[in-house]
């Protein structure tokens, strides 16, 4: 698919507004720590990402937006369903032991009847990819929507996110492109998923109770973290916003009889999730593999990310190491997208501004929050697009293989 604007650009105005673009990330916020050192915000650089907006068919963003709310819906009844979680998980589980530990916790307190809140707050994020399996002419349907996943824990960048079209907006300008810049899709990821929290805290009805950060010990994303929490303060300043690591729970945190985690003096509800990828699904035993096994793609069950995943004959040969063993059934066999191909430039630290091949994915962002049975809250709330190159398998920006991106919707 063609660029949003006439590319490559003359190598004087392309270092120029690679300049300036880098500038603008670091003075807006657009930024990350350095993995080098991803305990410390002292040193940090931009974030990275494509130098323009890639190209994204109008009729199947939209698309993506249309549906969001029905996959939370899906999302909260399924939640709910013990009996259909229990018989969709349990060839998986006996090789996955996080999606284990994950399932006993919500058998423990659905067998025992634990009492739990009933106010339950979701943040999801749909991912999707453009398929022109059946052929890349825009103006038919033969370029499909084809989601990937629903995320219900790694739902971030909706801070980057919201701040990349501002990025792109600038560069365009920068390259004598208003008309474009002002065409692009306002994404209010960041601030309508703030919005949910503040809904959830205040149906909790406890002024003394806190928004709990749990994060990682390496946290070198934090920014991203951040621009959801300063959101929140603006929303409402009298929330309570604390972060913590999860070995600090471990330590310093306890449960008392009304289920509250005491942490420093301060109430703080627990969120119970249950993390669930769907995908189009094989039954892998007793599974003839095809011949033609370039359409398809092996997925190491909740690990699905950062070099996780098997192509091509590496999927035969995996397999064929497996033979008819039990784990199996850890594996989940998916049709292979072939996504539309765009060009565009990647601007990352430290590396080369060129010219590439790539391709999409543009993900969703939503938030939910249920009180039993009844829903008070289900919002769309705005969208992330990440671009990697034709060559890379790996679609993670946590792993460092894609960058982050705005659409331009033709």
């Amino acid at each position: 698919m063609e660029p949003c604007i006439s590319l490559p650009l003359e190598k004087s105005l392309l270092d120029d507004v690679v300049a300036q673009s880098k500038d603008f990330a670091n003075v807006h916020g657009i930024v990350m720590r350095r993995r080098e050192t991803p305990l410390s915000s002292d040193v940090v650089c931009f974030t990275p990402h494509t130098l323009v907006p890639s190209p994204v068919p109008k009729k199947l963003f939209y698309q993506s937006f249309d549906v969001q709310n029905d996959f939370h819906l899906l999302m909260h009844g399924i939640s709910r369903d013990y009996q259909f979680l229990k018989s969709v998980l349990s060839s998986s589980m006996q090789h996955d032991e996080f999606q284990k530990k994950l399932f006993d916790i919500y058998e423990e307190v659905y067998i025992n009847n634990i009492p739990c809140q009933s106010i339950m707050l979701g943040m999801l994020r749909c991912d999707y990819m453009f398929d022109c399996t059946g052929g890349t002419d825009i103006s038919t349907d033969k370029i499909q929507l084809k989601q990937v996943e629903v995320n219900t824990i790694a739902s971030g960048l909706a801070g980057l996110g919201t701040q990349c079209t501002r990025l792109h907006r600038f560069n365009l300008e920068n390259l004598g492109k208003s008309e474009i810049a002002s065409s692009l899709p306002e994404s209010k990821a960041v601030g309508k998923m703030a919005e949910g929290f503040v809904e959830a805290w205040k149906l909790y009805g406890n002024n003394k109770a806190a928004i709990l950060f749990l994060i990682e010990e390496v946290s070198w994303n934090i920014m991203d973290q951040r621009w959801l929490e300063y959101e929140i303060r603006n929303l409402d300043k009298s929330i309570p916003i604390i972060r913590r690591l999860f070995k600090d729970v471990v330590e310093r945190a306890k449960i008392e009889d009304n289920k509250l985690i005491i942490f420093n003096f301060l109430y703080n509800h627990i969120i119970n999730y249950l993390c669930i990828t769907y995908t189009n699904m094989f039954p892998l035993l007793g599974y003839a593999l095809p011949v033609t096994i370039a359409t398809f793609v092996l997925l190491d069950g909740n690990l699905s990310f950062n070099g996780n995943n098997l192509f091509g004959e590496d999927i035969k040969t995996k397999l064929e190491q497996i033979g008819e063993d039990k784990s199996r059934a850890g594996y989940i066999l998916m049709d292979k997208i072939e996504p539309l191909v765009v060009t565009n430039y990647t601007v990352q630290s430290e590396k080369d501004v060129e010219i590439r091949k790539m391709v999409s994915e543009i993900g969703i962002f939503g938030a939910i929050i249920s009180n039993g049975e009844n829903v008070p809250f289900n919002s769309t709330c705005g969208h992330i697009l990440r671009t990697k190159t034709v060559s890379s398998n790996e679609g993670s920006f946590a792993g460092g293989s894609a960058v982050i991106d705005s659409p331009f919707l033709v």
